[in-house]
């Protein structure tokens, strides 16, 4: 009616975000500027961490623990720690979370997060979602509301239905495409397209470190390109690699087997070799660039 303020329904009443850094701080960022909760509750490991949330002006009640107070209050918990905290989160949370409330996760395996997750209660309902966005720089003071814009979001297809369809219009509020996978399916992808460029970037920069090439002036833009992402928290990546390890080693044992190919072409003075080693990737390469 004329002059009755419209009262606006939130998709959340409460969001907790247990763990604050880079992609948790984006995420209250997001929600806060498309209005998607009224109150957005953040878990910290430390006093100095929330302090430097709070001065990047990130949009969130902090608290130091996830306590049953805390949780009894949320219909809406994102775990956003590194892997093995998740884990760990998961089997602890549980009995102090309300009826219905949505447990969603964003880390970079699924197989033994989901597995965890099966201790969770009956009617709590745990969706494992992995958004495809992120930086070489971590905490808080790199956060961005539009972090999840134009990204890719997975979300497995053995969370349950009606959570699942709750996510999913969650993060595509975020901006992000919803993607639906299975945990194994998403593990042997992410492996190839995620983990393994992270251990090639890595490698290449402890090559680098063990030659007298150390100003970053000398290598040009190829070698900052290669090693960005070789910045990345060391903490994340041991928790990935760990609870991914199977499909890691393998798509490393390939990656070595094209550097052998590459290695006995050059070996041989295989001119021709050579320039079909890089011929047929082009149009590969140029897809991949317009695509991402």
């Amino acid at each position: 009616m004329k002059g009755r303020a419209i009262k606006r329904k939130y998709m959340f009443k409460q969001v907790t975000i247990v763990g604050v850094g880079l992609i948790g701080a984006s995420l209250a960022r997001a929600i806060q500027k498309r209005r998607l909760a009224q109150r957005i509750c953040g878990v910290f490991r430390t006093r100095t961490s929330a302090a430097r949330a709070l001065k990047s002006l990130v949009p969130i009640q902090p608290f130091f623990e996830a306590s049953p107070a805390l949780l009894a209050g949320s219909d809406a918990v994102i775990l956003a720690a590194p892997v093995g905290s998740v884990i760990q989160s998961l089997g602890m949370i549980g009995p102090h979370l309300p009826r219905g409330c949505v447990v969603m996760d964003v880390g970079s395996t699924k197989r033994e997060i989901l597995a965890a997750a099966a201790s969770l209660p009956r009617g709590i309902h745990f969706v494992g979602c992995h958004p495809m966005a992120g930086s070489e720089k971590s905490g808080p003071a790199a956060s961005k509301a539009d972090l999840f814009e134009e990204a890719v979001c997975f979300i497995l297809k053995e969370s349950q239905s009606g959570a699942r369809q709750k996510a999913a219009r969650f993060w595509r509020s975020l901006g992000a495409g919803v993607v639906l996978i299975g945990a194994r399916d998403h593990d042997e992808l992410t492996a190839r397209t995620s983990h393994l460029p992270h251990v090639l970037s890595t490698a290449l920069l402890r090559v680098v470190c063990n030659t007298r090439i150390l100003d970053c002036r000398q290598g040009g833009g190829a070698l900052r390109d290669m090693t960005r992402i070789a910045g990345s928290n060391p903490a994340m990546w041991r928790d990935i690699f760990c609870t991914n390890r199977d499909n890691v080693l393998q798509e490393t044992q390939r990656l070595i087997r094209e550097l052998q190919t590459f290695c006995n072409i050059l070996k041989r003075r295989d001119l021709a070799g050579l320039e079909e080693f890089w011929s047929p990737l082009s149009p590969v390469q140029k897809r991949l660039s317009n695509e991402c």
